[in-house]
């Protein structure tokens, strides 16, 4: 939060600069109608300063919090939604080339995901019944992924953009989709490995999208703080087990 005051103080300093000259000129043509005193005058800038743009300041501070706790709140219902989501639609995608239920809680982390993407192509492939419902499978996986797209941009989540590749993620994806939808509807051993690696690289830009909106509630000082108290319960653990 101080990060951010400070930000906003440094975007007022323009407005104080432009303000200033417009504020001593008032002040020179009170002094020359004999108004006040000439030693008041650097009281009486300090004192607009003080007054005015500072209450102005703190009000804008308090206008700007509120304004990002409501975008937070929405963005976290949309990021429990896409993440339900996501998971249905790579869940119902994955069904129809390997007969293996992909993990609700493979989206927690990258090594929860990877860990289940090893393991993927020693899982036996599915019916031809199902490979065949792929191609609408596919295009509703595309639907979806416009439409949060869509949604996100109109939201402007909390610190989303920030990622060098968030806005790219959707296009990613969609071209990890486009490369499925080339594959020959053939069950061929070769096929089936093409298709994992593009099932993989689509389940990690579906996690870097959750990723990049659950941004807000991940700062470095959050996992720093986790990464503290995971190694005092694993210090505290051992000195248990060996008295």
């Amino acid at each position: 939060m101080a990060k951010r005051e400070f930000k906003l103080f440094l975007s007022w300093i323009p407005i104080v600069i432009a303000f200033l000259p417009v504020g001593i000129m008032t002040l020179v043509g009170f002094v020359s109608f004999g108004c006040i005193d000439i030693h008041m005058v650097m009281f009486e800038i300090a004192s607009i300063v003080l007054s005015s743009v500072a209450l102005l300041f703190i009000k804008e501070s308090f206008d700007a919090e509120a304004r990002r706790r409501h975008v937070l709140a929405q963005q976290l219902e949309l990021l429990n939604r896409a993440r339900y989501q996501l998971f249905e639609k790579h869940r119902y995608l994955l069904s129809c080339y390997f007969a293996t239920q992909f993990d609700y809680t493979a989206f927690d982390s990258i090594d929860k995901l990877e860990m289940f993407n090893s393991s993927l192509l020693d899982s036996p492939c599915c019916n031809h019944d199902l490979l065949q419902k792929s191609p609408e499978v596919l295009d509703d996986y595309i639907v979806y992924l416009d439409w949060l797209s869509k949604e996100i941009e109109q939201l402007a989540p909390v610190d989303w953009g920030s990622g060098a590749l968030d806005r790219d993620l959707f296009r990613m994806a969609k071209d990890e989709i486009g490369s499925l939808r080339r594959l020959e509807l053939d069950d061929g051993k070769y096929r089936l490995e093409t298709a994992a690696e593009h099932l993989i690289c689509l389940s990690r830009y579906d996690l870097q999208i959750l990723a990049s909106l659950r941004r807000p509630w991940r700062y470095q000082n959050d996992i720093n703080r986790k990464a503290l108290i995971e190694k005092f319960v694993f210090d505290h653990g051992v000195r248990v087990s060996r008295s």
